[in-house]
């Protein structure tokens, strides 16, 4: 138990069980009175484990968000009644499209499989994607005459899945999102279908939609699919091929896939469409759940030919829906402010040379972001004038009316395609099947949907929290074993206590504080966005590529300390000043000696 000020030690004194916990595990305690000034009682509740284990990490993060865990006793109930399979009278009235090879592709561990594809060239030189999506309304039905609606209620309370790197907490029970629900390969699942036919260079046509019963061809990860259509590995081929009656058949429609994927996002970065190239945390565990590794998450196309066909997807459903009148709730992404905007042409012309090609105060608003992220493509800086970007613009919500996606230069977009983990999907579906006079329960509309966008979307904030807090973590777990080590990096922060720095090759980011900046006052420049060094004139600012040493990691704390390895001239310390240095810190060790090495 850590106290919140650590220079303020409390002492607890605790009655332990017989069966004790063990030497070096976290401990979750009740306060129960105070003994002295600086001495409580407390009563222990539970025994975490060890502060390294990725697994209790998780579980700490569960508990600070109150994440949602167990299910009700209703909808568990509810789940036990459904079948393990689409019965017969299940199928009545669906589309029959068992023999249509759709394939899922996603990652290795993905477990709730919402969505699989299909593309055909047509005659005529365009496409025709096929998307089909699990039709989770079928089972999951809000409550009404002869439906109890405790799988609903409990999915709407969690809002959507809780991803965290070695567990989730599901929407819904894993007999559903797992099970049922899932479309693993070679099983009959129900599934709502969206058609879209694209010109040869992607338009769209006019969509079709239709319930269907479908019957997986492949169960495909983003490394297989680069591994067969981009490398052309033939022994994966080949491989692939011997499992797959129809393999050859599949690996010729996922190359026309490709190709429509690659045509539908040329024509999306030409009507506005912003692409943010960010990098995500990628991480693996050792045995003992410890991190062994921590790096950025490769991405290629394979990925973003699903990107690109559940956007087409999200897109043709909400221009359907809109044309009906339907209450339903559209995913929109308003413009970024004008004093937003400004806020950013001053950030990027205070990034140091990381090769930005535009003059940001050269560009009209609605051409800043997008010829920015073009203009840094590739660049060392990518990254950050990525982030910068980013957090000039608002978030994206739902809500009722349409005011369309800015960061997609949509006019029309609606969450459709993953209603295992999101209930907005859900609500979706079931509008979309009230347009095809196709019955799935009474539709919210007026006040009642209005909160119920409001509820999802802080439910959404939560899980985003959650994601933040466990990928900090994460880098300090990381960094607890390389102390002492030095890295590359690039200064991602400039504040008037010290600089945020972001460390190349590995996902994560530290602090250096002012005291640690070297023998000279430094003044905060707010219109420049830097230090400025009174005696020496040492300018610290946005985009400085710098190496710095990790002296400290505090994970009660979420703080990662690190020191420049080496000060520019005239900021370098002599022994004596050096020394009293080092015992007048008292948040972290001395300054250690630093080997090479990086992830």
């Amino acid at each position: 138990c850590r106290p919140a000020d650590p220079r303020l030690p409390v002492h607890f004194r605790v009655e332990l069980p017989r069966d004790a916990p063990r030497p070096g595990s976290l401990l979750l305690l009740e306060p129960l009175e105070p003994v002295t000034s600086d001495m409580w009682s407390a009563r222990l509740v539970s025994e975490y484990g060890r502060e390294d284990d990725v697994s209790v990490q998780e579980e700490l993060v569960k508990a600070n968000h109150e994440v949602p865990r167990d299910f009700s006793l209703a909808a568990l109930q509810e789940a036990s009644k459904l079948p393990q399979e689409p019965l017969a009278e299940d199928l009545l009235h669906r589309k029959d499209l068992r023999s249509m090879p759709l394939v899922t592709i996603d990652d290795p561990d993905a477990r709730d499989l919402d969505d699989a594809v299909h593309v055909q060239k047509l005659s005529e030189g365009g496409w025709l994607l096929s998307v089909a999506i699990a039709d989770v309304s079928h089972y999951v039905r809000p409550r009404s005459s002869g439906h109890a609606g405790s799988l609903d209620r409990e999915a709407l309370a969690r809002g959507n899945s809780w991803y965290f790197p070695q567990s989730v907490e599901p929407m819904l029970p894993p007999a559903l999102c797992h099970g049922l629900c899932s479309l693993n390969p070679g099983e009959d699942r129900l599934a709502m279908l969206v058609q879209v036919p694209f010109s040869s260079d992607g338009q769209p046509g006019k969509a079709r939609f239709a319930s269907i019963v479908m019957r997986s061809a492949a169960r495909l990860t983003y490394d297989q699919v680069k591994t067969y259509l981009l490398d052309k590995s033939p022994d994966a081929i080949a491989d692939f091929c011997k499992q797959h009656a129809h393999g050859n058949a599949i690996l010729s429609m996922l190359s026309q896939a490709l190709d429509l994927a690659e045509q539908l996002h040329s024509v999306r970065q030409k009507r506005g469409s912003l692409d943010f190239d960010l990098p995500e945390m990628d991480y693996r565990f050792d045995n003992d759940g410890r991190v062994a590794w921590l790096g950025h998450r490769i991405r290629h196309n394979a990925h973003r030919l699903i990107e690109e066909f559940m956007i087409a997807a999200n897109e043709a459903v909400a221009r359907h829906l809109c044309e009906t009148g339907l209450p339903f709730l559209y995913r929109v992404h308003p413009k970024p402010e004008e004093n937003h905007l400004d806020d950013l042409r001053h950030s990027l012309e205070t990034v140091g040379p990381v090769g930005l090609s535009v003059r940001p105060h050269a560009l009209q608003d609605d051409d800043l972001i997008h010829a920015v992220l073009s203009g840094v493509r590739g660049t060392p800086g990518e990254g950050l004038v990525n982030r910068l970007c980013l957090r000039a613009m608002p978030q994206a919500r739902y809500q009722t009316n349409n005011t369309g996606h800015y960061g997609l230069a949509s006019q029309a977009y609606c969450h459709f395609t993953s209603p295992i983990r999101r209930y907005a999907d859900l609500l979706t579906h079931r509008a979309l099947k009230t347009s095809l006079g196709l019955n799935c329960g009474p539709l919210p509309a007026g006040q009642k949907l209005l909160r119920i966008g409001d509820t999802l979307n802080h439910r959404e904030r939560a899980a985003m929290d959650c994601e933040r807090e466990m990928n900090k973590r994460l880098s300090c777990l990381a960094l607890q074993p390389r102390v002492g080590e030095s890295f590359k990096g690039l200064v991602s922060g400039v504040m008037s206590y010290g600089v945020f720095v972001e460390l190349k090759n590995i996902p994560v980011e530290g602090m250096i504080r002012v005291d640690d900046l070297g023998a000279d006052h430094y003044d905060y420049d707010t219109n420049h966005m830097c230090l400025l060094g009174r005696r020496s004139g040492v300018v610290w600012h946005l985009g400085q590529e710098i190496s710095v040493v990790v002296t400290a990691v505090d994970l009660g704390r979420l703080e990662i300390r690190l020191i420049p390895a080496e000060l520019p001239q005239g900021l370098r310390r002599g022994k004596k000043d050096s020394d009293t240095r080092s015992r007048r810190r008292t948040d972290g060790p001395r300054r250690h000696r630093h080997s090479k090495g990086s992830y």
